[in-house]
Parts: structure tokens; sequence; C-alpha cells
């Protein structure tokens, strides 16, 4: 992942690895290990909240953000991911 980050590849930060199918604490310890090493700047943020089996977007996103943030993410970081990164990576900051 950081050889790609240091490509210029955007990387998904994935929803249900961090929240739906975690094993025991491991989802959201990876989420926040893979945003510390490969960096925030290089991370967007995707799921498949929403389809039928799975939670709302809105739902889903909010207990995602939470996690991270229990486990030591910080909020700056997970702007970037949510919002900054994506937003210059399709050209709409």
């Amino acid at each position: 992942m950081k050889e790609a980050a240091s490509e210029g590849v955007k990387l998904m930060l994935s929803a249900l690895g961090i929240t739906a199918f975690p094993l025991h604490e491991s989802g959201p310890v990876y989420g926040v290990r893979m945003i510390e090493e490969v960096g925030p700047d290089h991370l967007v943020y995707g799921s498949d909240y929403g389809q039928i089996h799975n939670p709302s977007h809105l739902i889903g996103t909010e207990w995602t953000i939470k996690l991270l943030l229990a486990y030591g993410a910080k909020k700056e970081a997970l702007k970037k991911i949510f919002q900054t990164t994506p937003a210059k990576h399709i050209g709409v900051e």
C-alpha cells in the first residue's frame, strides 16, 4: 500500500472491513493503522453501505467514523479521507 501511495495511487479505506466483518477488534485497529502508515492523503472512503443487506449510508458511515475515532484516528485525518482527498481526486475541491 505504501508503495502504491508513493506513486500517487488513491487507496480505499473500506468501511465493511472496519465495521461489518472485523475479527474481534482487528477491523478498526487495522483501519487506524492503515491511516497512520499509508497516510490520509492517499486514502478515500468507500463502502457497500446502502445495499439491501447492509446498513444505510448514513448509519454505516457514522458507525465507521465513530469506531475509527474510538480506536485513535484523528478527526483531521478522517476529514481528509471522507472529504478533502476524494474531492481533490475527482476535481471538485
